[in-house]
Formats: structure tokens, C-alpha cells, sequence
């Protein structure tokens, strides 16, 4: 769980330092809207932490289906 800072406050970015909304790529014309998500930090630190705990629990899973295998190998082998 992320630790909070009751005394820090969001960075305010003023609309002159977004980039333009507006973009053409290929005759196709773009346009993006920039939304403030005041929880961002937080929210990447979620994503970056549950994105961490399920690449873990794949590799386990990987490791042990890869054991279950050699085991059943060895029990053929020595019958």
C-alpha cells in the first residue's frame, strides 16, 4: 500500500506546458483530450505493485508445473 503525504499537494501544470491536442497522422486528424488525474502517482504505484505480484505468481506456477514434470519423469524412469 502506498504511503501517503498529507502535506504534499498535486503539481499544478498550466495549460500552456500540455502539448496540442490537436495532431494529424496520415490526413487523419486527432483530437486528444488531456484529463488531470490527481491520484496518478498513486494509482502507477498500484499498477506497478499488482503488475509485480502477478508476474511472481506466474513464474511460481511456471517453477512448479516444470518441477511436477521432472518428478513424473524420475517415477517413469524408475519403474
Amino acid at each position: 500500500m502506498p504511503k501517503k503525504h498529507p502535506d504534499s499537494s498535486p503539481t499544478q501544470i498550466s495549460p500552456d506546458d500540455l502539448p496540442s491536442s490537436e495532431i494529424d497522422i496520415s490526413g487523419i486528424h486527432f483530437h486528444i483530450e488531456f484529463v488531470d488525474v490527481p491520484d496518478a502517482k498513486e494509482r502507477h504505484e498500484r499498477l506497478i505493485a499488482h503488475m509485480g505480484d502477478w508476474l511472481l505468481a506466474e513464474w511460481e506456477r511456471e517453477q512448479a508445473a516444470e518441477t511436477g514434470c521432472q518428478r513424473s519423469q524420475t517415477v517413469q524412469t524408475r519403474a
